[in-house]
């Protein structure tokens, strides 16, 4: 059974939803948008490091086994 305007007025209801966007963040945003540039070029960086490291170690290891191999020949 529905409920009479008498019951509704007794027990009203209250819907709100708000939405709020900050116009203005003290520099929040632009820190951390530069945090992250710092933080990707310090890994692009380290992995470029690696890669060369990688590159000296097999250039190393190459040199040494043609070495030995030369070694052996004598």
């Amino acid at each position: 059974s529905g409920s009479s305007p008498i019951e509704a007025a007794r027990h009203p209801s209250e819907f709100k939803l708000g939405l709020s966007e900050s116009l203005y963040d003290n520099g929040a945003s632009r820190t951390n948008h530069q945090i992250a540039i710092l933080d990707k070029n310090k890994s692009e960086l380290e992995f470029e490091d690696k890669k060369a490291s990688l590159a000296l170690d097999v250039a190393t290891r190459f040199v040494d086994y043609s070495l030995k191999l030369k070694l052996l020949d004598i």
